[in-house]
């Protein structure tokens, strides 16, 4: 997350840049200190939500084990769903 300029902020997410222009150099202050707060709370969450027994169950519902797990069955994957979601 970046400040630019006097009033504005931007962060970059999954490729796409975010930005913000506030009113008042101390809103976007406010703003930034938000943000940087959610994403360091999610961070800290992350181990949590993957254990959890729901996160799990979703997991296994899309025939994964982990949202991080790679192998050469994925694109599989992919093609079933959307051919099923489709139909």
């Amino acid at each position: 997350m970046t400040k630019d300029g006097v009033y504005e902020l931007h962060f970059k997410l999954h490729g796409q840049k975010h930005s913000f222009q506030a009113a008042s150099m101390p809103e976007r202050d406010g703003w930034f200190a938000r943000i940087e707060s959610a994403a360091t709370d999610a961070k800290a969450q992350a181990d949590e939500v993957k254990n959890s027994t729901g996160y799990k169950e979703n997991m296994e519902q899309f025939g994964k084990s982990s949202p991080m797990a790679v192998d050469g069955s994925r694109d599989d994957r992919r093609r079933q769903m959307l051919t099923n979601a489709c139909r």
